[in-house]
């Protein structure tokens, strides 16, 4: 009689323990889909800012570049024009890399909503026998269909921006390239397509990661 209230006394109290280890990492994992949060918005700001601060730049590059012109110099505009070039490649570049850190917070983020949905279908499962119309309350979500993504204007914001950069890169080279009557025309034209593909390119890799961001965060908990 005595070693049965020990046994129930053991179970209980483990019982007790896993509970308050499942509440803790549920909470856990709360506010870290809580700071996740906080850094796609701290990081849009972030590239907001650097996009503006290339923005500056060109726009004075280039100022300075047709003032001299005016004037009659050659080799210190095609200097301006060189360096507008490389931070036009540097801005198209570094919008790809913050598309990269988007998607590395999106990762985290759905690891964070497939282990919680997993806490939560234990207890869900766990009540049900004891509360029949738990159900009735709880949405038993599938995490395998479920998935979190960058809001659109993000990611649509980066990859506009960081394709503006090459296809106005590719211009100014081309207005060395070519000189023919209808060059500024046909620059335009290939600046389009190059601005076009690129933003293409971009939004095709995005949507190519995320099943096997999905996948790779499924599996890590499971």
């Amino acid at each position: 009689m005595q070693a049965d209230r020990e046994a129930i006394s053991i179970t209980v109290d483990t019982s007790l323990k896993a509970e308050s280890l499942l509440r803790e990492e549920l909470r856990h994992l709360s506010e870290n889909a809580s700071q996740i949060n906080s850094e796609i918005s701290g990081t849009y700001n972030a590239y907001l800012i650097t996009v503006a601060i290339i923005a500056i730049a060109v726009g004075m590059l280039q100022i300075f570049h047709f003032e001299l012109r005016r004037q009659g110099y050659t080799a210190t505009p095609f200097f301006l024009d060189v360096v507008t070039i490389l931070v036009l490649i540097f801005g198209g570049i570094l919008s790809f890399i913050f598309l990269l850190r988007f998607l590395h917070l999106v990762k985290r983020e759905f690891h964070n909503i497939v282990a919680m949905n997993k806490i939560r279908a234990f207890y869900f499962n766990y009540l049900s026998p004891q509360m029949p119309t738990l159900g009735e309350a709880l949405y038993k979500q599938d995490d395998t269909k479920y998935f979190s993504n960058v809001p659109s204007y993000i990611r649509y914001t980066v990859s506009l921006i960081g394709s503006l950069c090459f296809g106005g890169a590719f211009y100014i080279i081309l207005s060395y390239i070519a000189t023919d009557t209808f060059f500024i025309f046909k620059n335009l034209f290939l600046s389009v397509c190059i601005f076009i593909v690129t933003f293409f390119l971009q939004q095709w890799y995005y949507h190519l990661s995320l099943p096997e961001i999905k996948g790779d965060a499924i599996s890590k908990v499971v």
